[in-house]
């Protein structure tokens, strides 16, 4: 499984090369679990009880996307972002 790693305080994703932020889907790094996890651990070290993280992780999933009868259907983002290994 993959992931992104969005910054609040930035307002965008990191950069796979963990130098800078993109408000571009396309332009997001594409990181391990593990790796996004540690990204965002060491950035809300800090973040007290009750206040939103400074980093947040998303994970991308590499099955289609389910549609619920009902609801907004948005592409799969896996399907969006190039393949990174």
């Amino acid at each position: 499984m993959k992931a992104l790693v969005y910054s609040r305080e930035h307002r965008g994703f990191w950069k796979q090369s963990r130098n800078g932020y993109t408000p571009r889907l396309s332009e997001a790094g594409c990181f391990s679990l593990l790796a996004a996890k540690a990204i965002c651990d060491d950035a809300n070290r800090f973040v007290k009880d009750g206040e939103p993280p400074e980093e947040t992780l998303v994970i991308i999933d590499d099955k289609p996307a389910r549609v619920m009868e009902g609801q907004l259907t948005l592409p799969n983002i896996g399907s969006i972002l190039p393949n990174r290994e």
